[in-house]
């Protein structure tokens, strides 16, 4: 019947199976780049346009982790500042551990990402 011979069948099937787990990987690949993209702005432009307070800025980080179901605990988030006298440079550093989860109905994998942005003001 239509040709399909149980080799057909099993290739259809590892096929299928792929496009699936694409299906539910590439949308939280493109969030946590999303993510990733946004905590570099917000860092690039925090000095100019925000208060850089430690805790203004890791709330409107994870503020923005959970708008993209993201899971990111407040720990996750290390800002670090410092400041060259000599120069008059002050640096302010970002870095933010998460996780992503991917439902493949069967279970649950969880991708991990790091990221990590600085500016100087």
């Amino acid at each position: 019947m239509f040709g399909m011979t149980p080799r057909r069948v099993l290739i259809w099937l590892c096929f299928a199976s792929l496009v699936h787990a694409a299906s539910q990987y590439i949308p939280v690949l493109f969030y946590a780049w999303e993510f990733d993209d946004f905590v570099r702005d917000e860092v690039r432009f925090t000095p100019v346009r925000e208060s850089i307070e430690r805790d203004h800025l890791a709330d409107h980080i994870l503020q923005q982790a959970r708008l993209y179901k993201l899971i990111l605990d407040d720990k996750g988030v290390q800002v670090t500042k410092t400041r060259d006298p000599r120069r008059g440079i002050r640096v302010l550093a970002v870095e933010v551990g998460y996780r992503a989860p991917v439902d493949l109905y069967y279970f649950v994998h969880e991708i991990r990402f790091q990221v990590r942005a600085s500016t100087f003001y």
